[in-house]
């Protein structure tokens, strides 16, 4: 008797939480690609691109990155996905999503645009300032990695080409 009731109390417990929809999300790119564990987008960019390991080493403050990028309204930390760096991004609300290029950097060029799984991408607002390309997409369709609670190895791939 006792063993049926911790059986049910375990069972109503794992099952009866909630699983937060998530996606995980690679940015595919020649550049050094860093991941971070911000959860909010107040703590910095989620991902981070650098021309050099060096660049991306000394750092300290951001000022050196080709292009970051941050998701909304948050993000669960980083991951690897068979071999894949990848950020895991929160969607159970929205997933809105803003990227910055500097233009002062190589990889910048007005021709490029931002693609998700090999679709461009319209951003909803473009911010076009002296130094930072700033582009912010709205509702970022990005497929979930975790039906259902159960994980399926779907990765989401960002490009800006």
């Amino acid at each position: 008797m006792i063993a049926l009731i911790a059986f049910t109390a375990t069972l109503s417990v794992g099952c009866g939480g909630s699983v937060v929809p998530c996606a995980w999300v690679e940015f595919k790119s020649d550049l050094l690609v860093v991941y971070t564990s911000n959860m909010y987008a107040s703590g910095g960019e989620h991902i981070y691109l650098y021309e050099s390991e060096e660049l991306a080493q000394n750092d300290k403050y951001h000022t050196e990155q080709s292009l970051s990028v941050t998701f909304y309204p948050r993000i669960l930390g980083a991951d690897t996905v068979d071999g894949r760096k990848t950020t895991i991004v929160d969607i159970s609300k929205y997933s809105d999503m803003t990227v910055y290029v500097y233009k002062d950097k190589t990889l910048y060029s007005p021709e490029k645009s931002i693609y998700l799984n090999g679709s461009k991408l319209t951003p909803t607002n473009v911010n076009d300032l002296d130094l930072i390309y700033a582009l912010h997409f709205e509702d970022v369709p990005l497929e979930r990695g975790n039906p259902n609670g159960s994980i399926n190895g779907k990765v989401n791939v960002i490009e800006y080409k």
